[in-house]
C-alpha cells in the first residue's frame, strides 16, 4: 500500500507538469512565432520480483527446456528430472512453469520529453515593410548586444538609430544578421531617376523598402544592400528555447545550415502562434481527469493503510 501512495504521487506530479506546459501554450497564444509544446511521458522503473528464465541442465541427466520442441509434459516427473524425449517435465511444485512468467511491478510514470511543434503558424497581414515571415522551415539569425547568436521565427523587426547608422533589430533590440553573419545597416539615402533622366539622391524612406522572396533588401530600384541571414537545422526539436522567442544551437540540433529552396520570405506578414486553443482545452480536460484518477488512487491507498493500522484481533 505504501508503494501505491508513491506511485500515485508520480502520476499527480506528471499531470502537474503537463498542466504547466499547457498553461504556457495558452499564455502564448498571441505570441508571434511561438511554437507550442507537447509533453510525452514514459513509465518509471520496475521492481522485478521474478525474471523469466528457462532451467538449465543440472548435471544429473536433466536437459534444458527448448522452445518450439512440441507439447511439453507438466507431470508426473519431478522438477529437475530428465525425460526420454529431451524435454523438461515439471512436477507438482510448478516452479519450472512459473520460471517462464514475468513478475514485475511498475512504480509510476515520469515526464519523458517535451516536443516542440515547428510547423508554420497562421499568417497575418500587417502591411508593414519591416514585418517578414518564412513560409517554411527556417529561422532568422540575430545577435545580442553581448555577441551571442540566437535564432527566431518572430519577424517583427524595427530600426535602431545609432551613432554609425540605422540598424535592423528585433523587438528585443537584438541585431538582425545578414547572410554573412554581419549586422544589417540600412543606408540613409537612396538614388532615383526623375522624369528628365537625372539621377537624384534623397533620404531613404521606409515605404520604399523592399524585401523579396529570397530575403534581399533594397530601396526602390536601387541595388540590394543586404540579404537576411536565414538558417535551418537538421533537428530543430533539439534547439534550446532561451526566452524572448529565441532559440540557441545545441549538439542535439546540429549545426545551422542553409534553408530549403522552397522556403520564401514574405514582406508585410507575420507568423502567429501555433497554439491550437481547441486542442489545448481538450488536453487540459484530459489532464484534469488523469490527475483526479491519481488522486483517487492516493486516497484509496491511504484509506486501506488506515484500515490495516486500525485492525484489531
Amino acid at each position: 500500500m505504501s508503494q501505491a501512495i508513491f506511485t500515485a504521487k508520480t502520476g499527480i506530479r506528471a499531470q502537474q507538469a503537463r498542466l504547466d506546459i499547457i498553461g504556457n501554450n495558452l499564455a502564448n497564444v498571441n505570441t508571434n512565432g511561438f511554437k507550442s509544446v507537447r509533453a510525452d511521458f514514459k513509465d518509471a522503473l520496475y521492481q522485478t520480483l521474478r525474471r523469466p528464465v528457462f532451467p538449465e541442465a543440472d548435471g544429473e541427466g536433466g536437459q534444458a527446456a527448448e522452445l518450439g520442441s512440441g507439447a511439453q509434459r507438466l507431470t508426473p516427473l519431478a522438477y529437475g528430472q530428465g525425460s526420454q524425449d529431451g524435454v523438461y517435465s515439471y512436477g507438482d511444485d510448478y516452479r519450472g512453469f512459473q520460471s517462464r512468467l514475468n513478475l514485475e511491478n511498475g512504480v509510476g510514470t515520469v515526464l519523458g520529453q517535451t516536443i516542440r511543434r515547428f510547423t508554420v503558424g497562421p499568417m497575418q497581414d500587417t502591411g508593414l515593410p519591416l514585418d517578414v515571415m518564412l513560409t517554411g522551415e527556417g529561422f532568422f539569425t540575430v545577435e545580442s548586444p553581448a555577441g551571442d547568436i540566437g535564432y527566431t521565427r518572430d519577424g517583427t523587426f524595427r530600426l535602431s538609430n545609432e551613432a554609425d547608422g540605422m540598424y535592423l533589430v528585433n523587438g528585443n533590440g537584438f541585431y538582425v544578421l545578414d547572410e554573412q553573419g554581419e549586422r544589417i545597416r540600412l543606408p540613409m539615402t537612396m538614388t532615383e531617376t526623375d522624369e528628365d533622366g537625372n539621377v537624384i539622391t534623397r533620404s531613404a524612406n521606409m515605404s520604399d523598402l523592399s524585401i523579396n522572396t529570397d530575403g534581399y533588401m533594397s530601396f526602390g530600384d536601387n541595388a540590394p544592400f543586404a540579404q537576411l541571414g536565414l538558417r535551418d537545422f537538421p533537428h530543430a526539436s533539439g534547439l534550446e528555447a532561451v526566452g524572448n522567442s529565441l532559440f540557441r544551437e545545441t549538439v542535439a540540433s546540429g549545426e545551422p545550415q542553409a534553408i530549403g529552396e522552397d522556403v520564401l520570405v514574405r514582406q508585410g506578414y507575420i507568423e502567429m502562434s501555433t497554439t491550437d486553443l481547441a486542442n489545448e482545452m481538450v488536453r487540459m480536460i484530459r489532464t484534469q481527469r488523469a490527475m483526479q484518477l491519481s488522486s483517487r488512487a492516493l486516497t484509496t491507498a491511504d484509506q486501506m493503510m488506515g484500515i490495516a493500522i486500525s485492525t484489531r484481533r
